[in-house]
């Protein structure tokens, strides 16, 4: 509407004589152009309502990384940890980052990693599994070490391997409350500044079986909250 004719917003139309007829159609657009691609990719979703008619999947959020990644090196996550992780590293995917993932299981998250952050610098994975030595990339980027996170040889080897520090941190290992702590005093001080440290699966911190428990003064959640 033209606010020099209409000075507030009102649903108003035209009636046409026939042949011509307005009807309500679905969106057309179904290969967006690459600049249209870019606000949908950026937009929030409370504001666009193409995104919420076509239920438009944006490229290259991990949600879509792990939905094509339908080959190779397994990768599970949990779906409500990815608006989580697109809130804290979203900010940083055009960054040359460093990036530690303490528990790769099958490896295939690592993968993944490396396509979020295009401009990343290294990504290095440690796990306790012998079947690790046998994980081949192509990407010379990404480095797994077998060992466990909590020894000296192994957090020698990790400093190493970023001796500038790590721009993100994650600790998806054995999910035990006394590793969770163990990793956290061992690998926080390599955290560069305004980077982010992130442990999965908290919920273990709850569970007796895991070292944990609502009222147990020595489980992950309750260092945390001291």
């Amino acid at each position: 509407y033209d606010r020099r004719h209409l000075k507030s917003y009102k649903i108003c139309g035209a009636r046409a004589l026939p042949p011509y007829t307005a009807k309500h159609l679905p969106w057309y657009v179904v290969e967006p152009s690459e600049e249209y691609s870019y606000y949908l990719d950026h937009a929030d979703s409370k504001s666009s309502s193409y995104i919420n008619f076509t239920n438009y999947s944006q490229h290259n959020t991990l949600f879509d990384l792990y939905d094509k990644h339908k080959y190779g090196k397994v990768s599970t996550k949990w779906s409500s940890y990815f608006n989580v992780y697109e809130n804290w590293l979203g900010g940083l995917k055009s960054r040359h980052v460093s990036l530690l993932e303490i528990g790769v299981q099958n490896g295939g998250s690592l993968d993944i990693w490396s396509k979020y952050f295009k401009n990343g610098r290294k990504f290095v994975g440690v796990d306790v599994n012998p079947a690790v030595k046998d994980l081949v990339y192509d990407d010379a980027r990404i480095r797994v070490l077998l060992g466990d996170s909590s020894s000296d040889e192994i957090f020698k080897s990790i400093r190493a391997e970023s001796e500038e520090g790590y721009d993100v941190i994650i600790d998806d290992g054995s999910h035990t409350s006394i590793n969770i702590i163990s990793n956290f005093i061992n690998y926080f001080p390599l955290l560069k500044e305004s980077g982010v440290y992130i442990v999965e699966d908290t919920h273990c911190a709850y569970w007796p079986e895991y070292g944990g428990g609502f009222f147990n003064a020595r489980s992950a959640a309750a260092f945390f909250r001291a």
